[in-house]
């Protein structure tokens, strides 16, 4: 029971993650002042130095070859996590599976589905279970 009441009350506390982040590249002088997607779990074409999707790369609809990324946010969450990312085809097959340890005061968690030139087109899915309960699953489009 215990267990139980920590996750929900991490995943209560993960909803409020909107915050301000640079883009990936910070010796950039243009850097973004976009929030970041306005999502607990945001898939985009890449991330911010902290692990974050912002606005602009936002998306679900992405090009074979490249890498998705699924961003995580965290802050807030009173206890380590073990999060659990598996990246599924359209057949409903487990492509990869990815676990992380999202240590207490970690701001964001970032996936990637690594290239995806050898993936097929059409309907993908990202499904997140967190210290072993489902989530979320995120919904993407091959192209």
């Amino acid at each position: 029971m215990r267990h139980l009441i920590a996750v929900v009350a991490a995943l209560s506390l993960l909803c409020g993650c909107s915050a301000r982040h640079s883009k990936k590249d910070v010796s950039s002088s243009a850097q973004s002042d976009r929030p970041a997607a306005k999502e607990t779990f945001a898939l985009g074409s890449e991330l911010t130095a902290d692990g974050a999707v912002t606005q602009e790369a936002a998306t679900d609809e992405f090009k074979r070859g490249g890498e998705v990324f699924l961003s995580i946010c965290t802050k807030g969450a009173s206890t380590d996590q073990t999060i659990k990312v598996d990246w599924i085809d359209p057949a409903g097959r487990v492509i990869q599976s990815q676990t992380r340890i999202a240590p207490r005061g970690a701001h964001y968690i970032a996936f990637s589905s690594g290239r995806t030139g050898g993936w097929r087109a059409g309907e993908h899915h990202a499904v997140v279970l967190i210290d072993g309960r489902r989530v979320s699953e995120k919904t993407f489009g091959l192209l």
